[in-house]
């Protein structure tokens, strides 16, 4: 019993250390907001198909909350419309950098049509696209 109120007090003060932390990542500043905007409003024209609508503001999102997410989308976005010297350098990014994290897709990458938002691996998924972009 006396170990463990030593160790419950250490638990309180980190999380009373944390707090203010952690309530400041919760705060949006202006240019989140607007990115966040921009994102779903990029998903929207994606979905519209409409992917040079979709690349300008996928671009504008990760320009002002620049995130792996928003880099492969903007890849995404560019190789759909056409841009593929645009989004090769991209995807090879998201392939070095992307390794533990996982994406969900809002639409078939080949059809461009709308998915059951599956789940995908993004530096697997980067690879493939650049393999598919290359012919590698």
């Amino acid at each position: 019993m006396k170990r463990i109120i030593p160790l419950l007090i250490a638990i309180a003060s980190t999380a009373a250390i944390a707090s203010p932390t952690f309530a400041q990542t919760l705060q949006r500043s202006p240019s989140t907001v607007s990115a966040a905007l921009a994102e779903s409003q990029a998903e929207q024209a994606a979905l519209d198909g409409d992917w040079s609508s979709s690349a300008a503001l996928t671009a504008k999102s990760y320009r002002e909350s620049p995130s792996l997410t928003n880099e492969f989308n903007l890849a995404a976005d560019y190789a759909r419309s056409g841009q593929i010297a645009l989004a090769i350098p991209l995807y090879a990014d998201v392939a070095a950098n992307g390794r533990f994290s996982e994406g969900t897709a809002l639409y078939a990458y080949r059809s461009g049509q709308q998915t059951d938002r599956a789940h995908f691996n993004y530096t697997d998924e980067a690879n493939r696209r650049l393999a598919e972009l290359t012919g590698g």
